[in-house]
């Protein structure tokens, strides 16, 4: 979960087989309470950082888990597939926009373009690049004036 951090609190150390480790008990905008373990004396977090969290379980103490900042892939490692502000589903998708609209800019910038021709030329080459399929430019119609 992503979540806003509302109250952090020193709870102790834990000398375990990693070494000795630093418990904090992490209090979330959510409602969500857990406590998580540190390498360092001092929180990585600050009041009012947003911070992902993990809760791993719970018994009569309270929940414990894992709390690490956002967008640094997900606990088990994997791609995140959080939607970007273009509709993406995939980290894969925003680089191919990114990479099609840098150099359909470039390519505007040798010749003359507007923003509709780059973002056009952008859109076609994206569509290659997820589909193998070229889409050739038409011609717009002339205008009557």
């Amino acid at each position: 979960m992503l979540s806003e951090i509302t109250q952090i609190t020193g709870n102790g150390t834990y000398d375990g087989p990693h070494g000795l480790l630093y418990k904090f008990e992490y209090s979330f905008k959510d409602g969500a309470i857990l406590t998580a373990r540190h390498k360092t004396p001092n929180s990585p977090f600050k009041v009012g950082d947003v911070a992902e969290y993990e809760i791993k379980g719970t018994n009569d103490y309270g929940s414990w888990g894992k709390v690490q900042k956002p967008d640094t892939g997900n606990f088990n490692g994997q791609q995140s597939t959080q939607t970007t502000s273009v509709g993406s589903t995939s980290k894969d998708d925003a680089i191919m926009r990114q990479t099609a609209v840098k150099c359909a800019a470039h390519f505007y910038s040798q010749r003359s373009g507007t923003e509709n021709d780059v973002i056009a030329t952008a859109m076609r080459w994206y569509e290659w690049m997820k589909t193998g399929d070229f889409v050739a430019k038409t011609e717009p119609e002339e205008q009557p004036f």
